[in-house]
């Protein structure tokens, strides 16, 4: 290379260096994701407590955020805490027999007849509305958490077996005869095969299941329970107690977006390959 050529080099170096920088995203950019819906909501929030604030608001018939707040910390100090554990136990006992449709989905959904066959049952309860389910479930089980559980099972299990069964049918059949060519058993082709080939359809499932369950705990406790978050919004529409109500509603919201957080969470530590494009 002869001392021409050198600066030349730097020179080019230097304008690539330059180019890469300013092709860089900006801080807001690389943050959007959580960003954008931080803003929008506090926006939406102030505006709420404006309105509120300016009298435009009824608060016999809606409330605003500052009158929930008040209300949630009156809540806090007067027994939240067992009405939290009430819908909590029922959620999660209902969710983990739910999550039976899983196993459930992909042995239905590897068996041809099997399918066939279940087919019309499955989405026929799937169409069944829960909430005229609900008092023969308060029969069998009786009031409280048991008969919660029932509708909370029943409304979430329906999304994952459904979306499971849809997801095994997407499965490469090449990869599961490469599988069975080098010795693999049935169970190694469902865990190493399968399994990881449907993890989007099953966290799918769970997003739409831990929704339809929360749905559930409500319907449920509305009907049969004596405590519960359900319960106290069901206690508190009647005597027109409207902040508390929505409180109660907010807790519900805060659940829900919590669970879905960590399966993001979750389905980015089973399925790493489906956000290897995040960052554009």
């Amino acid at each position: 290379m002869t001392t021409q050529q050198i600066p030349a080099r730097e020179a080019e170096g230097n304008h690539l260096a330059a180019i890469a920088v300013a092709t860089r995203p900006s801080w807001f950019a690389r943050h959007e994701k959580t960003l954008l819906p931080l803003l929008t909501a506090i926006a939406v929030i102030a505006a709420w407590e404006a309105f509120g604030q300016a009298g435009m608001i009824n608060p016999l018939y809606f409330s605003y955020p500052s009158a929930i707040a008040e209300a949630f910390a009156g809540w806090a100090v007067a027994g939240m805490g067992a009405d939290l554990l009430a819908s909590g136990k029922a959620f999660g006992i209902g969710l983990a027999v739910a999550l039976l449709g899983i196993p459930l989905g992909m042995l239905i959904g590897s068996v041809r007849r099997l399918d066939l066959a279940l087919d019309p049952i499955i989405n026929g309860l799937y169409s069944t509305p829960m909430v005229a389910l609900t008092p023969l479930f308060v029969i069998i089980f009786g009031l409280g958490i048991p008969a919660t559980a029932a509708v909370v099972a029943l409304m979430a299990i329906f999304p994952l077996l459904i979306l499971t069964i849809e997801g095994i049918k997407t499965v490469d059949a090449s990869l599961i005869r490469a599988a069975r060519s080098f010795g693999a058993k049935k169970v190694d082709v469902y865990r190493d095969v399968m399994f990881p080939s449907i993890v989007p359809f099953i966290v799918s499932g769970l997003r739409l299941a831990i929704g339809r369950g929360i749905i559930g705990v409500v319907i449920g406790e509305f009907i049969g329970a004596v405590a519960g978050i359900g319960y106290q919004i069901r206690a508190d529409a009647g005597v027109f107690n409207t902040p508390k109500y929505l409180a109660g509603i907010v807790i519900l919201v805060a659940v829900s977006v919590g669970l879905n957080v960590l399966l993001r969470a979750l389905e980015r530590w089973l399925a790493p390959w489906r956000f290897v494009d995040d960052h554009n």
